[in-house]
């Protein structure tokens, strides 16, 4: 049998449990890790610029300050991603991200998502990976990996994220590399893909 609560510091609908019913459970705690969220993100379809956004602000993955109403948490980041999706965008969906993940954080997002790398400028570097501009600014190459990561079931993005590889610092390389291979194995066997694997076989690992 397997059981998962709040702990008591954290104030969270806790109850004591009784020391003999306590004494019968192995208890171990968890803690956010936002690698493994990613990895777990990647896989579920949170909004690639959600993913982007929070490799910038990882503090706010799960920032539990104000546990008023709405916060950052791995759950609710998931809620944005599914209201972001449906309302088209962040700055249409504001409103109703304020009330997921708090005024402070849904703002910045909100922010980032304006200023973010755009749908055509992803479309035209997919179109030509090995010569298209890259862009030059953190926030948006995170958002192109998600992006390209979050289409990888398009044979056609594969291959173009095998050729964006070489040419991506080797640190974000292996983010888009990671994040593909768990979508799709066969990437492996992308020229590109083995290319980057020997060149960074110590970062992959």
């Amino acid at each position: 049998m397997i059981a998962a609560g709040n702990r008591a510091e954290d104030a969270a609908v806790v109850f004591r449990m009784p020391s003999a019913l306590a004494n019968r459970f192995v208890h171990l705690d968890f803690e956010v890790d936002l690698e493994d969220w990613m990895a777990w993100a990647a896989q579920a379809g949170i909004h690639p610029l959600i993913q982007a956004f929070l490799r910038l602000r990882r503090e706010l993955l799960l920032a539990t300050r104000d546990m008023q109403r709405g916060y950052p948490t791995p759950r609710s980041w998931e809620m944005a991603s599914d209201a972001t999706k449906r309302f088209g965008g962040a700055k249409e969906a504001l409103d109703v991200l304020i009330g997921i993940v708090g005024e402070g954080a849904a703002m910045e997002f909100a922010g980032f998502a304006d200023r973010s790398l755009r749908a055509e400028r992803v479309e035209a570097i997919l179109a030509d990976p090995e010569k298209a501009i890259l862009p030059s600014d953190l926030g948006d190459l995170y958002a192109l990996v998600a992006h390209v990561g979050a289409r990888c079931g398009e044979d056609a993005t594969l291959a173009a994220a095998g050729r964006l590889l070489g040419r991506l610092a080797p640190e974000l390389g292996v983010l888009l590399a990671r994040q593909v291979l768990r979508l799709r194995p066969d990437f492996a066997k992308d020229r590109g893909s083995t290319a980057f694997a020997a060149r960074h076989r110590g970062l992959l690992q």
